[in-house]
């Protein structure tokens, strides 16, 4: 992560490119459809964060706009992510899972996401040639559900079937910036300005070329000097697990609640997770091997691993919720500047 991202984000912010993408999600939820945010890995993680910001803020956004709690409560659930391994991704992401073409079709119908044509379907994929990511999308191209392609690459059309399939479809639109920071920063402004409309307060949203000035200027943060491995956060508690599954050398505890309110709270709703039997694998052609070498991904899979206040033993770890302390960032819905900067200083733990 670096301030280069930040600024590559303002300038896509200004152009008619993303403001179409903001419109697309905009239209999908005014028609009543929902947002599927695809992805795997790290893109997968992304989309689980977008979508615990999202419910975050329709909740408190609630008892800000009484008079519009009923439209935000329908909303609630409206945006949806679809990792390749479940929320199990947040600790680790099968590499198995995410090279395969059919598992990402075979996923989607397992999963039974409603293809109606008001919704709209958000393929996150950096290298632009994820086999699993391109089998999702291939899915809902088939059923003429519109869509985007998230990219920090140019695709390459003729590369095989599946990238000439999806990239060259009608009803794929393409977004692209240089990293994935760049598109988590794209996806949260967009789905921000979403909520000020569903808000009724449309009028007040501060617009694209504010945000643009404001990650022009953001601060530069303090690198963080620490040498244990644990981490504990609450309000975080997300952003610090999907850093810890890119540098598993931490751990991650809740020091407030035990491990099943953790999870609970993670995701402001129960772990959906990939509960499926081993002949769903092997249906799409995984070998025992592969399947035996698969972690267990399902929601109790997950509930297994100890994240609560009963398994935190380090008295001297890190507290990521008090990182912000000093720092004065723009209030959003999405609370999009406090998790940049969370971000941040995570990333300099590595540097």
């Amino acid at each position: 992560m670096n301030k280069t991202s930040f600024q590559t984000a303002a300038e896509i912010l200004k152009t008619e490119e993303f403001s179409a993408f903001a419109e697309a999600i905009r239209n999908a939820l005014a028609e009543g459809g929902k947002v599927f945010f695809s992805g795997s890995s790290a893109a997968g993680r992304l989309g689980i964060r977008l979508e615990r910001a999202w419910r975050k803020a329709v909740l408190s956004l609630q008892k800000k706009y009484p008079q519009a709690a009923a439209r935000l409560e329908e909303k609630l659930d409206s945006i949806r992510n679809i990792d390749m391994a479940g929320e199990y991704s947040v600790i680790a992401s099968p590499q198995c899972l995410s090279q395969s073409n059919i598992f990402g079709r075979g996923m989607m119908r397992a999963n039974g996401v409603g293809l109606n044509r008001n919704n709209l379907f958000i393929a996150i994929d950096p290298a632009a040639d994820t086999p699993s990511t391109l089998g999702s999308a291939h899915f809902v191209l088939i059923h003429l559900v519109p869509m985007y392609m998230l990219t920090c690459k140019a695709p390459v059309t003729e590369l095989n079937r599946h990238t000439k399939e999806v990239f060259t479809h009608p009803y794929c639109r393409v977004l692209t910036a240089a990293d994935l920071l760049t598109l988590e920063i794209l996806c949260a402004v967009a789905l921000e300005s979403a909520l000020w409309e569903l808000c009724g307060d449309a009028k007040s949203f501060p617009g694209f070329d504010w945000f643009a000035a404001k990650l022009a200027s953001m601060p530069s943060v303090k690198p963080l000097v620490y040498s244990g491995s644990t981490l504990c956060a609450d309000e975080f508690l997300l952003d610090a697990l999907c850093f810890a599954a890119e540098h598993p050398q931490y751990q991650v505890k809740n020091p407030n609640c035990e491990t099943a309110e953790a999870w609970e709270h993670c995701f402001l709703r129960q772990p959906r997770c990939q509960d499926w039997p081993a002949d769903f694998y092997q249906s799409l052609g995984f070998s025992n091997a592969q399947i035996q070498s698969l972690p267990n991904i399902t929601a109790k899979g997950l509930l297994q691993i100890p994240i609560g206040k009963e398994a935190l033993t380090d008295e001297s770890a890190l507290n990521v919720d008090a990182l912000l302390d000093g720092y004065d960032l723009p209030e959003t819905h999405m609370e999009i500047f406090r998790h940049l900067t969370v971000g941040l200083l995570l990333n300099s733990l590595t540097n």
